[in-house]
């Protein structure tokens, strides 16, 4: 059965003006796996995807703003509607893994403007196919039908958490983008533990503040322990040092004859420590 099929499964890796002032996207815009559609779950394999009739139909295809029929059009684009919603198109496909990547050529302005300010951050691909139902699972994930024979009839660009994509296809503008001036905030959106987080030069300076804050607090710490241990080491080599063994010897020696002379030679003497010994000096007077 030919279905129809919008997929969100592309992400801008980095962009930037060409010498006419459009804007070149480079971008993963689909890949292998399984996707929901409603209540099916649908395989695309890697063959169909690289399949060279597929690819052949994603080069020069059409690029717009949403799909045709989230702009009130229909829900393919045709020679008879493309110029109401076209805003650029797709110059080349190439393998990437799993991924098909490719390189976009925006030309709209406004389109422009929203991919440079992060309006725009995710990648859908406009489709055909034939859907055959027929259950399977792959690397442990059931399916319940197969896509087969695809023919891409546009790209789509859209809004952040637009499509079903998953985390790896979370969209990373390149901060070292010459379009990201001074003149224009930098914005950065890394993914921490499964979260966007958007930085901005602010935010950025801000965090590294507090991780420098973090390494001179961690710095002191070392420090301190260094010299505790510094000064371990010092006592220590203190204790095993020939001549302070010797000073502790004869005045050990010493101490014992004294304590004889009062306690007789009877007493026992060896067995008891230092202190022990001049308390029972002390007691026998």
């Amino acid at each position: 059965m030919e279905v129809l099929r919008f997929d969100f499964n592309g992400s801008y890796k980095d962009f930037k003006r060409t010498p006419q002032g459009f804007l070149r996207v480079n971008a993963r815009l689909t890949k292998a796996g399984i996707f929901s559609y409603d209540q099916s779950r649908e395989y695309r394999s890697e063959e169909e995807v690289f399949r060279a009739d597929s690819l052949e139909s994603l080069r020069g295809a059409p690029v717009t703003d949403l799909h045709p029929s989230e702009q009130g059009g229909e829900d393919f684009l045709s020679p008879a509607n493309v110029k109401s919603h076209i805003v650029g198109i797709t110059e080349s496909v190439e393998r990437d893994g799993t991924y098909l990547k490719g390189s976009l050529l925006i030309f709209d302005e406004e389109a422009i403007k929203a991919i440079e300010h992060g309006e725009r951050k995710e990648i859908s691909l406009g489709y055909k196919c034939i859907v055959e139902t027929n259950p399977g699972s792959i690397n442990g994930q059931a399916y319940d039908a197969i896509q087969r024979d695809i023919v891409i009839n546009h790209v789509a660009l859209g809004p952040k958490g637009w499509g079903r994509a998953g985390p790896d296809c979370a969209i990373h503008i390149d901060s070292k983008n010459p379009l990201l001036t001074k003149e224009k905030p930098m914005i950065e959106t890394l993914r921490l533990d499964g979260v966007d987080v958007v930085l901005t030069a602010e935010s950025v300076s801000a965090l590294l503040a507090e991780k420098k804050k973090q390494i001179q607090e961690h710095q002191g710490r070392l420090d301190a322990m260094g010299l505790e241990l510094e000064k371990e080491r010092q006592a220590r080599a203190a204790l095993e040092d020939p001549k302070h063994i010797e000073e502790k010897l004869q005045a050990r020696l010493k101490l014992i004859e004294q304590c004889r002379a009062i306690l007789g030679n009877e007493a026992p003497i060896e067995a008891k420590s230092d202190e022990e010994l001049k308390l029972a000096g002390l007691k026998h007077f």
